[in-house]
């Protein structure tokens, strides 16, 4: 007799745990679209203030700002897109979980497509990551203040390695946890109720 409450716990906390994920990704989903979107103007707000500055320093980060606007350039599309997904998938997770509380009938299926598309698209999201950490790292890594120490330049790829790095363990445990989550939701959601 204590199976179906037990199975009926696990699904309400798990249908928690869908829509505390959802409603993660939906403000990261909506934070990423304004971010793809503003991210060009406000580096033309910083190089427009760079070019005031007539200092070796100043030089530096224009260029380093120029490779920076050439990236976003290049991927802020492509973020934009995968972004709007999130937010869509994200909205369907919370509904998900929200129909996985009330027990309702379709709660399977849109958990199973919930989870889905929340995982393809956080792969997404990962692969974009990872590519512009790859274009921008060694760029990174090779500027070097005017008339600093030969070593600096030695220091500053290697502490460059060492974020991108932590960031890249940081980012593969955080999507193992959800894929966790995921293959988690759609389990419990399997069970009869």
């Amino acid at each position: 007799m204590s199976a179906p409450s037990e199975s009926t716990s696990a699904k309400k906390l798990l249908a928690i745990l869908a829509m505390m994920l959802g409603m993660l990704g939906t403000a990261g989903g909506c934070w990423g679209v304004v971010g793809s979107f503003s991210s060009s103007a406000l580096l033309d707000v910083q190089r427009e203030a760079l070019e005031a500055q007539n200092t070796p320093i100043a030089a530096q980060q224009r260029e380093l700002l120029a490779i920076t606007q050439a990236s976003a350039a290049k991927w802020g599309p492509y973020v934009g897109v995968v972004q709007a997904l999130n937010l869509v998938a994200s909205i369907l997770l919370v509904f998900a979980g929200a129909q996985m509380w009330r027990a309702h009938a379709r709660a399977k299926v849109l958990a199973y497509i919930a989870c889905g598309s929340s995982l393809l698209v956080d792969l997404c999201i990962a692969g974009l990551a990872v590519a512009q950490q790859l274009e921008l790292q060694d760029v990174m890594g090779t500027l070097t203040p005017t008339g600093a120490d030969p070593n600096f330049s030695a220091a500053m790829a290697g502490a460059t390695r060492v974020v991108a790095v932590f960031g890249s363990c940081f980012a593969a445990g955080w999507l193992l946890t959800k894929l966790a989550s995921y293959t988690a939701i759609c389990a419990v959601a399997r069970r009869p109720s």
